[in-house]
């Protein structure tokens, strides 16, 4: 009987330690929260890439987030692709505290990568897009009635000078 409860204490004591090591572990990570703006408002769909353990896609709409559990010394990269018609403007990320975030920020180009250097750090980095104006073009019909008329104009212009030399 003694044996039993001998057996019962360390098994209680081993899942006490086993629980408080799993909530250290998880006070041990970062959160980033991932958003998507735009310039003008819009419900257009973003496709993002995040590299680091593991890969993943998915597509965020303005005023919808994603959130990521870093580990102490993980790293992503997360990519906004490409979508017609927009252009990103710029990557914003912030975190709750000014001074120390506990997140490490790299922007390169259309990317972010977020290494996790303290524990419970915190940042929220935001993509704002902008939509790309279409710039007006001349056809090629249109230029070559340009250069015929622009030469009529200087023939004009030339055979008067002509007439009155």
């Amino acid at each position: 009987m003694r044996y039993i409860i001998n057996l019962l204490f360390v098994a209680i004591i081993a899942s006490s330690g086993a629980f408080l090591f799993s909530a250290d572990v998880k006070a041990q990570s970062c959160t980033v929260i991932i958003e998507v703006e735009t310039i003008p408002e819009s419900s257009t769909e973003f496709p993002f890439t995040v590299t680091g353990a593991q890969t993943e896609e998915f597509t965020l709409e303005p005023f919808q987030g994603k959130k990521f559990g870093l580990s102490l010394n993980e790293a992503i990269t997360v990519t906004q692709g490409a979508v017609d018609g927009w252009v990103l403007r710029d990557i914003d990320c912030e975190s709750e505290n000014d001074f120390d975030d506990g997140i490490i920020l790299s922007l390169v180009n259309s990317s972010v990568t977020l290494t996790c250097d303290e524990p419970e750090g915190f940042a929220v980095c935001t993509f704002i897009n902008s939509k790309t104006e279409a710039i007006p073009t001349i056809s090629q019909w249109g230029a070559i009635a340009l250069v015929l008329g622009l030469g009529a104009v200087g023939f004009i212009v030339i055979r008067s000078r002509k007439v009155t030399a």
